[in-house]
């Protein structure tokens, strides 16, 4: 028995705020970036696009690891809601968090508005006793042995950053939550940040390192998926496997991971958008099973 799952992320639904009142939170900037660049660059119709072919490749159940919406606008947070529902009514499966620019705004994460946009239609409670809206983690279990923990590090930022934050919380729920599981479990662990810095240091993973003190110690972690770069990989590093879906909604270079799970392990192949549609690529990884 095996469980296809594609992970996806950075679909940046934008609209465009006219009112002055942007002004007086970060939103403007986003508008302004989004007008900018993002515009030219991105295209949110391909995360309806690539739908019908997930179906045709046999995928029943998605990943999306964050940044559904550019500025975390009420008109941004419907779009994500209707594009959750098309999911839900082609029959996938949905495991889901947000990204920096869900979080974008303090009003918008004071009044939790991406968990109260989808709260009728995503499961954020999982397995065990512990839920993504109010310990910033959730476990699912996948297929035997697997197990998928969310991890939900994002929150409001000042204008020039654009980081999550490891909190000494969030730190304390993954410990708690990681001792629950049992002792045979293969766990991916999906965060919408890369744990370990990069060439853009104000878009990092504060208390990144803490975080990978505890995936490389704990040998049950096999996979690491995360977003926020837009730009895919699959990787080693340590004991793990890391991999960034990219974003969906680049013209030019859309692109999403494809996860095999299985009792023997999991197989990991990165799709390319190319010709109108997407095509594997040379770029994979199989995990073995240590059970």
């Amino acid at each position: 028995m095996a469980l296809k799952v594609a992970h996806i992320s950075d679909i940046h639904f934008f609209h465009l705020n006219k009112s002055p009142l942007q002004f007086f939170s970060k939103r403007f900037l986003a508008n302004f970036n989004s007008l900018l660049t993002r515009r030219g660059i991105l295209d949110s119709n391909l995360a309806y696009e690539v739908l019908p072919f997930l179906k045709k490749e046999g995928v029943t159940h998605l990943i999306i690891s964050g940044d559904y919406t550019s500025s975390s606008s009420a008109k941004e947070f419907e779009m994500m809601q209707q594009y959750v529902k098309t999911i839900k009514s082609e029959g996938f499966e949905l495991f889901t968090l947000p990204g920096n620019h869900d979080a974008y705004t303090k009003s918008s994460y004071r009044n939790q508005s991406f968990f109260s946009y989808l709260g009728d239609l995503v499961d954020f409670s999982g397995d065990t006793a512990f839920n993504l809206v109010d310990h910033q983690v959730a476990a699912y279990n996948l297929i035997d042995p697997w197990w998928l923990i969310l991890l939900n590090c994002s929150c409001p930022t000042p204008l020039h950053k654009s980081t999550g934050v490891f909190s000494p919380e969030i730190e304390k729920s993954l410990i708690s939550l990681l001792n629950s599981l049992p002792k045979e479990s293969e766990i991916t662990l999906v965060c919408h940040y890369p744990f370990e810095r990069f060439k853009y240091p104000k878009a990092h993973l504060e208390r990144g390192s803490f975080l990978e003190k505890i995936l490389q110690s704990d040998k049950r972690i096999r996979l690491y998926l995360h977003g926020h770069r837009h730009l895919p990989r699959i990787e080693q590093i340590g004991s793990i496997t890391v991999a960034d879906s990219g974003s969906i909604s680049l013209k030019k270079a859309s692109s999403f991971n494809l996860l095999n799970f299985s009792q023997e392990g999991c197989e990991i192949t990165h799709y390319q958008y190319e010709n109108k549609t997407w095509r594997p690529t040379d770029v994979r990884e199989t995990i073995t099973a240590l059970v």
